[in-house]
C-alpha cells in the first residue's frame, strides 16, 4: 500500500509536527527545571511548571483537534490508527515532564535535598530526553519523502533510549548508595522521579518505531 500523498495527508503531517513541537518545549522546560532545582527560588520553579502546564494545553488541544479531523478526512483506516497512535503518545509526554516538575517543586517546598550525583544523572537524562523528542522532529520533517533519514532518525531515537536506560540504572545505584548512609524520604520520592524522566524515552522510542513501522510495512 502506498503512503496516501495530498492536501489532506500534508495536513496530518503538518498537525503531527505541531504536536512535536509542543513535547519538544516540555521537555526542554524539564530539563531548565532538573538544572536550576538547587540554586532557583520556589517562585521560579513554579514559574517553569506553570509553563509546561500550558505546554501539555496546547497538546491537549492539538490533540483533540487532530482527532476530530482524522475522523472526517479521508485516509485509509490503518494509517488512521497508526497516526492516532502518534499523537496519543506524544500526548503523554508534556504529562511526564509536568508530573516530574511538579514533584521537583514539591521537592523545593517542603525542603528535600537531591544527591548532587542523582542530580546530575537526572539532568543528563533529560538532555538526551530532549535530544530524542529532536530526533522525531526530524523524523516528522522527512517523512514520508526521505525513507533513510526516517530510518536513521529513528535509530538515533532507539540508541538515546538504551543511553537513558543505562542512565536510570546509574542514577538508582547512586540513590540507593546515599540512602545507604542518609535514609529519608528522598529515597522514595526520587526513585519514582527517576522512572518517570526514563518513560520519556521510553514513549520517544515508541513514537519513532511507528514511523518506521507506517514505512517498512505498509
Amino acid at each position: 500500500m502506498k503512503l496516501p500523498l495530498g492536501k489532506f495527508f500534508e495536513y496530518v503531517v503538518g498537525r503531527l509536527k505541531e504536536h512535536t513541537l509542543i513535547a519538544l518545549e516540555s521537555v526542554g522546560l524539564l530539563e531548565e527545571t532538573v538544572q536550576k532545582f538547587e540554586e532557583a527560588s520556589l517562585e521560579e520553579l513554579n514559574k517553569l511548571f506553570e509553563n509546561i502546564t500550558q505546554a501539555e494545553k496546547k497538546g491537549d488541544e492539538v490533540k483533540r483537534a487532530f482527532m476530530s479531523s482524522l475522523n472526517t478526512g479521508h485516509l485509509h483506516p490503518e494509517y488512521r490508527e497508526d497516526f492516532l497512535r502518534v499523537t496519543l503518545v506524544l500526548d503523554e509526554i508534556p504529562g511526564l515532564a509536568r508530573a516530574i516538575a511538579k514533584k521537583m517543586l514539591i521537592f523545593k517546598h517542603v525542603g528535600i535535598s537531591v544527591p548532587q550525583e542523582v542530580k546530575d544523572v537526572l539532568v543528563e537524562i533529560a538532555r538526551l530526553s530532549k535530544n530524542c523528542i529532536e530526533s522525531l522532529l526530524h523524523i516528522v520533517e522527512n517523512f514520508p519523502q526521505e525513507p533513510s533519514k526516517v530510518i536513521e532518525y529513528s535509530n538515533q531515537a532507539e540508541r538515546l533510549e538504551e543511553k537513558v536506560d543505562e542512565l536510570r540504572l546509574h542514577a538508582l545505584e547512586s540513590l540507593f548508595k546515599y540512602c545507604k548512609e542518609n535514609f529519608g524520604v528522598h529515597c522514595v520520592a526520587l526513585h519514582v522521579v527517576i522512572d518517570d524522566a526514563e518513560t520519556i524515552t521510553d514513549k520517544c522510542e515508541d513514537i519513532a518505531d511507528i514511523y518506521r513501522l507506517i514505512l517498512v510495512s505498509r
